[in-house]
């Protein structure tokens, strides 16, 4: 999805006087329905690992693992992968 045209719908949203609950939800489920799609695009099988901070969004996790039908793997750090991974990528460089 566009974040240009989730922006725009969001504020058409907003001037309509939606719940913000209501328009999270739907963010929610957009991202939720496209991450889900890309994943058996490419043959993904569970099992299936969030990361990032955007794994601490609740909403987003309970929907996307609606529509992976499976739990999710979360680490209780999980925002922190991607600086661990770029750190032991940075020591790869190093020691070459």
């Amino acid at each position: 999805m566009c974040t240009v045209f989730a922006e725009s719908e969001v504020v058409s949203l907003i001037a309509q006087n939606k719940k913000t609950d209501d328009i999270v939800h739907g963010l929610n489920k957009a991202v939720a329905s496209k991450t889900a799609s890309l994943a058996k695009r490419v043959g993904g099988e569970e099992t299936y690992m969030m990361t990032g901070g955007v794994s601490k969004n609740n909403g987003l996790v309970k929907t996307l693992e609606e529509k992976l039908e499976t739990k999710l793997v979360i680490s209780d750090k999980a925002q922190l992968c991607g600086a661990l991974g770029a750190a032991l990528f940075a020591a790869d460089m190093v020691t070459e």
